[in-house]
């Protein structure tokens, strides 16, 4: 099933939507320097190609020197462009601070003319650094979890996404079935939500302790006719989730169960007839027979 990460970003211009999506889903924009240098290795990636896409910027100040006496701008990009240079950050910049002496040692590009005319100055960087670091402002505190499983986990170490995860895969994948399975998901006009009520409402012993009582909630919501709406709110609220905080730790929980959250709402509605009609269809190409 083809699912579009960026479908909540096509109003920003893509390059922007692509950063906005790293922050929202916690992912990495970009193929990293070294995915990049090996492209460049085998050619798929051409200096051609390379200068083209700086030739705007080129027209605009190539011509200007980085430094009197030194390269152009336009040397400068490319060369900063078609050569691997990877900037550490985090635990791996600490690493290598502590671990590589980074501070006293040339970067295997420098040549060894320039690296005798820096060896008398050898710790001249490292002092540099130290400096900077004096100056650094202190790091702002992490912000508290929005999820209070996030929160449970960091106090007791409970991961209770290790219980509903499981059951909202399966039931999503039902849910959005498309005609493949053999039996229609019951009640699915009702929605997610009304098709959860119903199949964990039912009043059965339940295996699992941490689903116990569930059913009786359930029921009593459903003939109350609570709403999608209603039911959220009753959520946070019973969770004592401030009320500002209230659009985070939605985005919050729904992004901790992956893709799922955005294939419900644009895949969960095609009615009943379409569904078998579409499932005979392909149960006829796989030569299968089944019910309808």
């Amino acid at each position: 099933m083809h699912h579009n990460t960026l479908h909540a970003f096509e109003d920003l211009p893509f390059q922007d939507a692509v950063v906005r999506a790293s922050e929202v889903l916690g992912t990495r924009p970009f193929q990293t320097e070294r995915a990049f240098a090996e492209h460049l290795r085998s050619g798929r990636i051409r200096a051609d190609d390379v200068r083209a896409v700086l030739a705007p910027h080129d027209e605009v100040d190539g011509d200007v020197e980085v430094v009197p006496g030194g390269p152009t701008l336009a040397e400068f990009r490319f060369r900063r462009l078609t050569t691997l240079f990877e900037i550490p950050h985090g635990a791996g910049l600490r690493w290598l601070l502590d671990e590589e002496d980074v501070r006293h040692r040339c970067h295997p590009l420098v040549g060894d003319a320039r690296r005798a005319a820096l060896r008398p100055r050898s710790r001249l960087l490292g002092e540099v650094w130290e400096a900077l670091e004096r100056q650094r402002p202190p790091a702002p505190a992490a912000p508290a979890p929005a999820r209070r499983r996030d929160q449970i986990l960091l106090l007791l170490g409970v991961d209770t996404d290790e219980f509903v995860h499981p059951v909202l895969i399966r039931l999503c994948a039902a849910f959005l079935d498309q005609g493949i399975a053999y039996w229609r998901m019951p009640d699915r006009e009702d929605g997610l939500l009304g098709v959860f009520r119903r199949l964990f409402g039912l009043p059965t012993e339940r295996p699992d302790p941490v689903w116990s009582g569930l059913d009786r909630v359930l029921r009593e919501q459903a003939a109350q006719g609570w709403t999608a709406t209603r039911t959220v709110v009753w959520a946070l609220h019973a969770l004592q989730v401030p009320e500002p905080a209230w659009p985070a730790t939605i985005r919050a929980n729904l992004l901790s169960l992956r893709g799922w959250a955005g294939m419900v709402p644009s895949r969960g509605a095609l009615p009943g007839g379409a569904y078998l009609r579409r499932s005979r269809l392909l149960r006829r190409g796989h030569g299968l027979s089944g019910p309808g």
